[in-house]
C-alpha cells in the first residue's frame, strides 16, 4: 500500500481547561487541531496548526474532556457533513498533543506502514489486559470508572476474547479512513467507551482489535522516538 504524504492530514485536539500550549505542527499544511478553547486559537495558529472549533461544553473535569477527545481520536467527526472535505486525504494521522511529532516521523510512517491502521506498542511491556488495568488505576479519571470497565472486560473474555494481548499506545495512530472496515472498528471502540463512561481507550482497543487483526499493524515503541511530555 503506497501512501502519499500529500494525501496525509494530521489531527490533534485540546479539550477542557487543563492545557494551554501545543507543539509546532508536524507539517506545514494539512495539520488540524480540534478544540473547544477558542481563546487558544492564536496559539494554535501561531504553531502552524489549522484550528477547528468543536462546540463541546468546556469542562474542568479531565474525565469529561478526555472522553470528549475520543470523538476526534476515533474519527467520529467524519460523520458530520461539515467535515466531508477530509475525504480528499488518503490518510489521517492522529497524534496526542503531548507528542512532538515532526515531518521525519511522518515520513517513517509512510515508508513503514503496510496496513490500514498503524500504531505503536506501549513503552512499558504490558502483555495482558490486567497490566493496563493496573497502570490505569494510577489516574483518577480512569479509576472512577474501573468497576464498569472491569465488568466490560469480563464480558468480553466470556464472549471468547483473550485477556493475554500486547497493549498498544493509542497516542499516535495512522488510519486509512476510507476503508469502511476501519470506520466500523473505530465506531465500535468509541461506542464501547461511551457505554462504559471511561476514556481509557487502550483497554477497549486491546479487546476490540482482536477481531480486526487483518487491519492493524503494530510496531515497537522505540521505532518512532518521539518526545512525550506536556508542551510548555
Amino acid at each position: 500500500m503506497k501512501i502519499s504524504s500529500k494525501g496525509t492530514a494530521v489531527i490533534s485536539c485540546i479539550l477542557g481547561t487543563e492545557f494551554h500550549s501545543v507543539y509546532p505542527a508536524p507539517q506545514s499544511e494539512h495539520s488540524f487541531l480540534f478544540s473547544n478553547r477558542r481563546d487558544l486559537f492564536d496559539e494554535f495558529a501561531g504553531k502552524g496548526w489549522n484550528p477547528i472549533l468543536l462546540e463541546f461544553p468546556l469542562s474542568r473535569d479531565d474525565a469529561v474532556s478526555s472522553l470528549q477527545a475520543k470523538y476526534v481520536k476515533f474519527l467520529q467527526f467524519l460523520k458530520e457533513s461539515t467535515f466531508r472535505w477530509f475525504d480528499e486525504f488518503e490518510t489521517i494521522v492522529y497524534v496526542d498533543h503531548k507528542f512532538f511529532l515532526n515531518q521525519d516521523h511522518l515520513e517513517f510512517i509512510e515508508k513503514t506502514r503496510k496496513k490500514d491502521i498503524f500504531l505503536r506498542t506501549t513503552p512499558k511491556l504490558k502483555t495482558t489486559i490486567w497490566d493496563e488495568v493496573n497502570a490505569a488505576m494510577g489516574q483518577e479519571r480512569y479509576r472512577r470508572f474501573m468497576p464498569q470497565t472491569k465488568s466490560y472486560i469480563n464480558e468480553k473474555i466470556k464472549s471468547g476474547l483473550s485477556e493475554s494481548v500486547r497493549i498498544c499506545n493509542t497516542g499516535l495512530i495512522a488510519f486509512s479512513h476510507k476503508n469502511p472496515k476501519v470506520i466500523a472498528f473505530l465506531d465500535q471502540v468509541y461506542s464501547d467507551l461511551i457505554s462504559i463512561g471511561t476514556s481509557e481507550c487502550q483497554i477497549v482497543w486491546a479487546l476490540v482489535a482482536q477481531q480486526n487483526t487483518s487491519l492493524i499493524q503494530t510496531i515497537d515503541w522505540e521505532e518512532i522516538p518521539i518526545l512525550w511530555e506536556t508542551p510548555d
